[in-house]
């Protein structure tokens, strides 16, 4: 009985198929991965964002400037240009910034009022909390908290950010490609602020995300830093 056996073109042709659909398995894998990474990105850095901007406008919305009460009725503000909301205006990308805990580009004080002239629990010293808004050259955007408190607040009193004083740190946002900042009123001194963070994700660069938050302060603005 002879035996049948393949010949040597079938042999070549059958290889070729199977590479072909080995190559269209793979290319099919292959994006089936990048678009499940690219779901996970956004949902992750859309996550990031929100938060972001949150904490932006919170920051922003609680502005104020030192002040003193004297008992019963007199009220003392230190309007210094240094508890000003200092922003960054334009666009701040982050082959412009520094390294580690990067560049400034939103800085706002809160303040508690100074008492004095009361009696028993009245009296208290002025407590002074700053927001700093920070992105770096390897595209974190970062959120820092300072505290102080201070006292004999009067019209002249200024201080600056106090160095050593940090009780919070947190990288809000990865992957950030640039911030935009820019006031939407330049004929109002407290001109409400709106910064826009934009991402993209690495080695994609069609995949981005971006988030607007505006921000109304209760002192006048810098664009300084």
């Amino acid at each position: 009985m002879k035996k049948k056996a393949f010949t040597l073109m079938e042999v070549i042709i059958s290889c070729g198929v199977l590479s072909i659909f080995m190559v269209c398995l793979v290319s099919l894998y292959s994006s089936g991965s990048k678009m499940s990474n690219s779901a996970m990105w956004l949902q992750n850095v859309t996550a990031q964002l929100k938060t972001a901007s949150r904490q932006i406008n919170t920051s922003i919305r609680k502005s104020s400037y030192p002040s003193k009460i004297e008992f019963p009725q007199n009220i003392i503000e230190a309007k210094s240009a240094n508890f000003n909301v200092h922003y960054f205006l334009g666009d701040l990308f982050i082959d412009k910034c520094s390294e580690g805990e990067g560049t400034k580009f939103l800085v706002t004080t809160e303040a508690t009022p100074e008492k004095t002239g009361g009696t028993g629990n009245y009296n208290q010293e002025a407590s002074l909390t700053y927001h700093i808004f920070t992105l770096a050259k390897n595209g974190y955007l970062s959120y820092s908290r300072y505290e102080e408190t201070a006292n004999n607040i009067t019209n002249s009193f200024s201080r600056t950010i106090p160095s050593g004083k940090r009780v919070y740190s947190s990288v809000l946002v990865k992957d950030v490609e640039f911030v935009s900042c820019v006031a939407k009123d330049d004929d109002r001194n407290n001109s409400p602020i709106e910064i826009t963070i934009h991402c993209k994700m690495p080695k994609s660069p069609t995949t981005t995300r971006k988030e607007t938050t505006v921000g109304v302060p209760n002192v006048s603005i810098d664009n300084n830093l």
